[in-house]
Order: C-alpha cells, then structure tokens, then sequence
C-alpha cells in the first residue's frame, strides 16, 4: 500500500482549511500594533478572504503535507526495520539502541508537527500573491472563477473605486505575511534559517520568471525570433517549476531529514564513524607493533609491509565507497530537479493550451495569451507548423487586444491542429517524466512516490 493510499486527501484537505483562519487573526492581531486605521484593517481583511489566498486547489499546500507525511512515514518505517535488525544481530546492545533510537524518533516527531507542517503548507499557499501583479501585467479579467483582484471594488469606497493599482502594494503585503507566519511559528527550529533562504530563493526564482515572462509585452509585434522553446522552457522553470514543485519537495526533504540538499549530517556521522575506525585501528596496530618487537627484524619488515599494503587498500576501498555515495547522491539531486523542472513545464504547457482552448468557466480565468503577445507553448509550436502565408498572418494579428484578431489566430492554430499536436506532447511529456521517475525510484522509492503523485496530477487536467 501507497502512503498516497494511506494519505486521506478530503480529511486532510478539511483539516488544512481549518489552520488558515488561525494564521489570518494572527496577521489581523499584529495589525492594531502598527497603528492601522480600522479601515485599513478592514481592507486587509477582505484581501486575505479573497480567492487570492483562500480559492485555489491548494496545490501547493496539500502536496507539502503530502510529500513531508510521505517522507516522513518512510523514514520512520526504515528507523524501525533498523532497529530490529540491530536487536537481531546484536542483543547485548539491545537496551542502549531502543533508548537511543526511541529518543530520536521522539526528537523527530516532535520537531514538526502536523499543525505546523500545515502551516508551512499556508505559507507556500501565500506565493500565490505573484497572481495579483500578474494579473494586473497580463491585463487579466478573471482568476480562479473570481475578477482578478486589481478589477474588484476597492473596500475603502466601493461605489466609486476599484482596488486597482493598490493591488501592487497588497501583493508585497501578502509576501510580508508569509514570512510574519513562518517567523511567528518556527524561528525557534533548527531548519528555520535552511528553509526561509528556500522560500527566498524560490520568490527570487519566480520574479525571474516573470520578468522573463512580461518581457514579450515589449517586444516589437510580429518578431517572433524570442518564442523559441528554449526561452520558453526557461520561463517554466523559473516561474513555475521552482515555486510550484520544486520548493515543496526541497522543504519537505530539509524537514523529513532523508536527503541532505546542503547540510553535512551525512557527512558529519560518516566523519565520525572513520574517525572511530582509525581509533580502533590505531589502537590495533599499536598492539601488533607491540608484539612485532619480540619478533626478529625479518618478520616485522613483512609484517610493516602487509599492514601499510592492507591500509592501502582499505584506503581505496573506503575512498571508492565515499565516492559511490557521493555520486548517488547527486545523481538523486539532479534527477529530482530535473523531474521538478519537467513538471513545471508540463504544468505551464497546460496552462497555455487552456488559456487559448480551455472553459473559462472550468479554467477559472478567461485567457488572455493571445492578446498580450506571451510567449505560451502554443505560439511556439505553431511556428515550428505554420506555412509561410498563416506565420504572416500570426505575425500580422497576434499581440492584438481586439476579438477579431484573437479569432484570426486561433482558426490558425485549429487549422494546424495544435489540439492534435499537444494530446501528442501530453503522452510525450509524461512517458519521459515517468521514465525519469522510475530511475529515481532505484534510488529513492519515497520521492519517486511523491513525484509520481504530482505527474499524475497533473496529466489530463482540465483546470
């Protein structure tokens, strides 16, 4: 049995919702510290009950909980087999092992609970506050089935004002509170710096991907030698990938201690344990020179010769394991990050297919690709399609904010059958992730578990 079977997804999801309105009177409290108007709070209070938080699938949020729970679980199960093979091999360490072992697994039970994995899970919900200025870039109407919060009626004077550029302020306010969160109930952590430098990192990442993004607003209409797959791929990696996929698992990896992703842990304990060998050794060999001295001088220049011949290869032998290890390791690096890449790609793939294909109504936003000239999988398949007359009418009507246009262009992608090509880039996509899975899954069962998750998420999606 899967954890993903024993990982009750509608109960935990009811369990997650119940943590957000705790987090949201904590920001609500700190406000008055400040000297808000009540109105200011007031406004505050109706961003935060907004589908900007508080309206997604929550993605994010439930798959950490996920992922951690997965890891964690695993962890947990691999302790105790551990252990039962210590008291089988050895029962007059028996006592020493189970007090040891069981206050391990206490220290880490206890190091992050259920509710603060929750609320880890929230702050990751909180990145979605890059919606907000990317809707107001992309000149967007509506997002998760709601108007875009820049387009809704300001809760200073609603009658006579829109949010609108205000919205600009509310998203680095949103930012601000998911670092208020993670301050208020982890600073005290042992993981609290490794994570909030992982949060940064990814933000970073995804401001890169924006700009990279928006950059096609301002490319001259019609020049189409930017929408290439390889810009397009790196957009999907720094906008999606990192904050959507990769972030998450990283997190969970630093909290489930499994996988080391800059911390020397395995190091230090393999450090430790060479250093007790070479005690002993030396201990030993100290004895053996001890006795060699009674020997003759023959046999102790043979036995000098096998001892510096046997550290030889006992040198080789533990250089060629610490090099194994090493390499296992990055290879189990590389291929998480390569998996997490691909998803964000394949992610950001469907995106674009529904934003020019899709139900607005089962999407959740009304697509505005075509007429914001973006730099979507879509235009970029269509001019590896394209004849010369229909490239000259997609240079000529896309990047055009008039429906007629946008008409043009899309009876040009049906005329190339782009539905056709991306079911095809669909299966593409997820045999080559799930081939990459698999080959993690020699290495590491549990994140291949939780990848494998994701990717199944995501095929066939419709929203």
């Amino acid at each position: 049995m899967s954890c993903q079977d024993r990982f009750d997804f509608e109960n935990e999801r009811e369990e997650f919702i119940k943590v957000y309105p705790i987090l949201k009177n904590d920001i609500l409290d700190e406000l008055p510290k400040m000297k808000l108007t009540s109105n200011s709070i007031d406004y505050l209070k109706v961003l935060l009950n907004s589908p900007t938080i508080f309206g997604g699938k929550m993605y994010r949020g439930l798959g950490f909980v996920y992922s951690y729970n997965t890891l964690l679980s695993k962890n947990n199960n691999n302790k105790n087999n551990n252990n039962n093979n210590n008291n089988n091999n050895n029962n007059n360490n028996n006592n020493n092992n189970n007090n040891n072992n069981n206050n391990n697994n206490n220290n880490n039970n206890s190091e992050t609970t259920k509710h603060e994995a929750r609320i880890i899970g929230w702050c990751l919900e909180f990145i979605s506050f890059f919606f907000i200025t990317d809707d107001i870039m992309d000149n967007g109407l509506t997002r998760r089935g709601e108007l875009c919060w820049y387009r809704n009626p300001s809760p200073f004077n609603p009658s006579e004002h829109k949010v609108g550029m205000l919205a600009i302020n509310d998203s680095v306010l949103l930012e601000s509170f998911l670092f208020f969160i993670l301050k208020k109930y982890l600073k005290n952590k042992s993981y609290y710096v490794d994570m909030f430098e992982l949060f940064h990192e990814s933000i970073f990442y995804t401001a890169t991907g924006q700009l990279l993004d928006s950059s096609s607003f301002h490319l001259k209409r019609g020049d189409f030698s930017s929408f290439t797959f390889e810009n397009y791929s790196q957009i999907c990696i720094n906008k999606s990938s990192h904050p959507v996929f990769f972030l998450q698992i990283k997190i969970a990896i630093l909290l489930s201690d499994i996988i080391n992703f800059g911390n020397n842990n395995n190091n230090n304990n393999n450090n430790n344990n060479n250093n007790n060998n070479n005690n002993n050794n030396n201990n030993n060999n100290n004895n053996n020179n001890n006795n060699n001295n009674n020997n003759n001088n023959n046999n102790n220049n043979n036995n000098n010769n096998n001892n510096n011949n046997n550290n030889n290869n006992n040198n080789n032998n533990n250089n060629n394991n610490n090099n194994n290890q090493k390499q296992e390791e990055t290879t189990e690096e590389d291929l998480i990050k390569s998996i997490c890449f691909n998803l964000g790609i394949y992610g950001q793939a469907q995106d674009d297919y529904l934003d020019c294909f899709g139900d607005p109504k089962i999407f959740g936003k009304t697509g505005t690709d075509i007429q914001e000239n973006k730099c979507s999988w879509v235009i970029c398949k269509a001019i590896t399609l394209c004849n010369d007359n229909q490239l000259n009418q997609l240079k000529k009507h896309y990047g055009i904010n008039n429906q007629n246009d946008v008409s043009i262009v899309k009876s040009i992608f049906n005329e190339i059958n782009i539905p056709e090509h991306y079911e095809k880039f669909e299966n593409e996509q997820f045999n080559s992730i799930f081939d990459k899975i698999q080959k993690l899954s020699e290495i590491s069962s549990p994140k291949s578990e939780i990848l494998l998750f994701f990717l199944k998420r995501l095929f066939k999606r419709s929203k």
